[in-house]
């Protein structure tokens, strides 16, 4: 999310600006590669590209322009923004469903709805989309061409400005089907000429053609920063632009073109495909300053970022307000308290008292006390609360800017705000470096949420800026341990789990979404399984293990006759499924987190039967033991003791090791569903 609230560097910026007396065309940039309306009969026979011979839809032109236009009192920038596909497939279909967000205000409440002129906007200084237009063309059983159009009554907004500051406009469009050529174009238009929309020239569909044009005033700098797999064929063109207003000044138009691009689909265990999809990222770096005849930089250096940021009303300035406030809760902790115990309970408190409002931003959009008062807030607002309070208790934390894993990894050579959109508190104690967000319910002081492990964070200090790697000592911990059994045709016993690190978070988070549903005593559809007694400890306590003990019966699935009986213990918890399924692969695998996964079975022999054949004991690493697989059987006495360990101790491996994943997942599947043969004692 892009910051919206801009501080003093910048409405100089703006002052100076307003003095050029450059009028841009509100027109656009013409002429555009796409004709509203210009259908031929052949772009019907458009086929799948060899280069995505798996694409359910094809487009045949994407294409955007930005630029500036002048209104009686302020400057506002134009996005204009027109597409064309066909429907190859019906898995093509569902992207007729259009869904356009857009930033409706930035304080108070704010309604989003449709003016008279045809655009929704709210009343707050949001932005507007408007202009949108809608066509479905088809053959008839002659092989005319039948257009249909998107009517004003088929398009809605949905208004979540009191909660997140912004609104979406939805539509469908009408009759598509299997060989429909759809097209739909909008714009939206903001009053600042701050923000610059970027531009992907790739998704998960194939492009034939994409293309992207800025008009920007000749003295006025943009930095521009290609990224992607095909960034290196992206076509640039330069060229000036008259104002039809002046017709002194100039507009620079700067040209963006991509053709014949492959459809990149998400891909399991790759955490944001946004760190491959080529694109071109766009902020403004100089403005000319007519009065010294030089130019002033904004925000090109992180310094500079961190600068602005530090001293924003909306971010760094806000948590050294509000002591009143704060004062009135230092009972949450105690001054004869140990460091560590008054960061956990300054954070527990943040983290259980404000409900996240599922908006990430980078700025604070209320006040604290509104904040507090609602007990609902965006991430950013409920982390800057936190550093707020915890200063009250006598710590110094720094504000860090961060781009969560889904949001794609940031560019290191230029400090570009929409990189960034989420917030964290960053805490020095003792040496050892704590990144504490509460926005999540889940959360622990002792380690991050999974969804920034491993990202960098920018640390908003202009005097040591930097950008950290958020690490954590914190895994994927899981221990099952069960004693097992046979009773005629069904398996009864006990089951004890413990969760810790992020498989305790995960279990928690299941708690919060559908308790219900994870007390069940009916665990599966065909009612095999019957759980009862289920016993839990710690489901509040994060800084804890979670427990959890319950007892079983089930169906055995075993195979028997009269001198044999098959068996497998698994049955009851622990079957799996390798999820490395695909024969090729194109992208490191990206796992949330480091995982230690370990079964101990203990299986009573039922009396008049002996173990005759046990699977093989297997122990197996990948060359750097970055993964690892134990496979024990053991038989003592009467009782059979089975221990199974994955370990996968990296979050990313190469492409090279795909391969050796998928083989060690394979036979973690093979052996969790391996039988144990029993036979009869003669």
């Amino acid at each position: 999310m892009q910051k919206n609230i801009f501080t003093s560097t910048f409405f100089i910026f703006l002052i100076m600006f307003l003095c050029i007396n450059l009028k841009a065309q509100r027109e656009g940039i013409n002429p555009s590669p796409i004709k509203w309306g210009s259908i031929a009969k052949s772009d019907f026979n458009i086929t799948v590209p060899s280069y995505s011979p798996d694409a359910t839809s094809v487009t045949i032109c994407r294409y955007g322009q930005t630029y500036v236009s002048e209104t009686d009192s302020y400057y506002e920038t134009h996005f204009d923004f027109h597409v064309r596909f066909i429907v190859l497939e019906k898995g093509g279909i569902d992207r007729a469903n259009i869904s356009i967000a857009f930033f409706s205000g930035s304080s108070g409440k704010s309604t989003v709805k449709k003016s008279f002129s045809g655009a929704y906007k709210s009343g707050r200084g949001g932005n507007e989309v408007r202009d949108i237009e809608g066509a479905v063309y088809n053959l008839d059983a002659n092989g005319n061409i039948v257009a249909g159009k998107l009517q004003n009554d088929q398009i809605f907004v949905q208004d979540y400005s009191d909660v997140a500051h912004y609104g979406k406009v939805t539509f469908a469009m009408p009759n598509v089907k299997v060989g429909s050529i759809v097209e739909y174009k909008y714009t939206i238009i903001k009053r600042n000429i701050f923000t610059v929309e970027n531009w992907y020239f790739q998704s998960e569909n194939p492009c034939l053609h994409s293309e992207y044009r800025i008009s920007f005033p000749d003295r006025k700098s943009y930095a521009v920063i290609k990224k992607g797999l095909l960034k290196d064929k992206i076509k640039f063109s330069e060229s000036t632009l008259s104002s039809i207003n002046s017709g002194i000044l100039h507009n620079k138009v700067y040209a963006y073109e991509l053709d014949s691009i492959p459809g990149l689909p998400d891909e399991p265990f790759v955490m944001s495909m946004r760190n491959f999809r080529t694109q071109v990222m766009i902020q403004i770096s100089e403005v000319y300053n007519a009065s010294t005849n030089s130019n002033i930089k904004i925000i090109s250096t992180w310094k500079l970022l961190a600068n602005d940021y530090k001293f924003d009303d909306q971010f760094g300035r806000i948590i050294n307000k509000n002591s009143g406030l704060y004062a009135k809760l230092s009972h949450v902790w105690k001054k004869s308290e140990a460091a560590n115990d008054k960061i956990m309970s300054c954070y527990n408190y943040v983290r259980d008292y404000f409900l996240c409002n599922n908006s990430w931003r980078t700025v604070a959009t209320k006040n604290m006390k509104d904040i507090y008062e609602a007990s609902v807030g965006s991430s950013a607002e409920i982390n800057l609360f936190l550093a707020g309070f915890l200063k009250s208790a006598g710590f110094k934390p720094v504000m860090a800017l961060v781009s969560t894993r889904d949001h794609g990894a940031i560019n290191e050579k230029y400090p570009f705000i929409s990189q960034f959109n989420h917030v964290i508190c960053i805490l020095k104690v003792d040496g050892k470096t704590m990144f504490l967000d509460a926005s999540t319910k889940d959360g622990s002081y002792n380690f991050p949420p999974a969804d920034i492990v491993d990202c960098k964070a920018f640390v908003i200090d202009p005097k040591n800026p930097e950008l950290l790697t958020i690490t954590t000592d914190a895994i994927f911990d899981k221990f099952v341990m069960s004693t097992v059994s046979v009773d005629g045709d069904s398996l009864k016993g006990k089951l004890l789990f413990r969760y810790k690190g992020y498989a305790a978070a995960t279990q928690r988070k299941k708690l919060q979404d559908d308790s219900a549903a994870y007390f069940n005593d009916v665990v599966n559809e065909d009612d095999l399984l019957y759980l009862s007694n289920k016993i839990m400890m710690n489901t509040s306590n994060t800084n804890k293990p979670l427990l959890e003990q319950v007892n079983y019966s089930a169906a055995s699935n075993s195979i028997k006759n009269d001198k044999l009986f098959y068996v497998n213990p698994f049955t009851i918890y622990g079957t799996f499924k390798n999820v490395l399924t695909s024969e090729k692969r194109k992208f490191p695998i990206e796992f949330n987190y480091p995982y230690k996964i370990t079964y101990m079975y203990s299986v009573s022999i039922p009396d008049g039967y002996k173990i005759e054949d046990l699977p093989q004991n297997r122990n197996v690493a990948i060359h750097d033991n970055s993964a690892s697989l134990l496979i024990n059987y053991q038989s003592i006495g009467g009782n059979l003791q089975i221990k199974t360990e994955l370990k996968i101790n990296k979050m990313v491996f190469p492409v090279v090791d795909y391969e050796n994943l998928k083989t060690l997942f394979n036979l973690w599947e093979v052996k969790h569903n391996e039988m144990i043969v029993l036979k009869k004692v003669e």
